[in-house]
């Protein structure tokens, strides 16, 4: 292998992981189960999903800005590898 490069810092990976919070989180209390706690995830899955979509827009602009890489992981990557004759 020659080369591994990340294509997006940890704020990519956290951007993403909002993005997908804010558009799949279930709102249904049946989704969470039976009882109280099936409410009260509806409920903050509710209340949460715009707030999620907000952060993923601005951790998607921070990470364009700037690839921190020192710490989390990435979800994506570029490998460049050499063939061996």
């Amino acid at each position: 292998m020659e080369e591994i490069t990340e294509l997006e810092g940890y704020c990519g990976t956290l951007a993403y992981q909002l993005e997908v919070a804010a558009r799949s989180l279930p709102r249904r209390p049946a989704s969470y189960g039976r009882g109280l706690p099936a409410f009260v995830g509806a409920a903050l899955a509710t209340t949460l999903r715009p707030t999620f979509a907000i952060l993923a827009r601005v951790y998607s602009r921070l990470d364009i800005r700037n690839k921190f890489t020192g710490a989390g992981q990435c979800k994506n990557y570029c490998v460049i590898a050499v063939k061996p004759h």
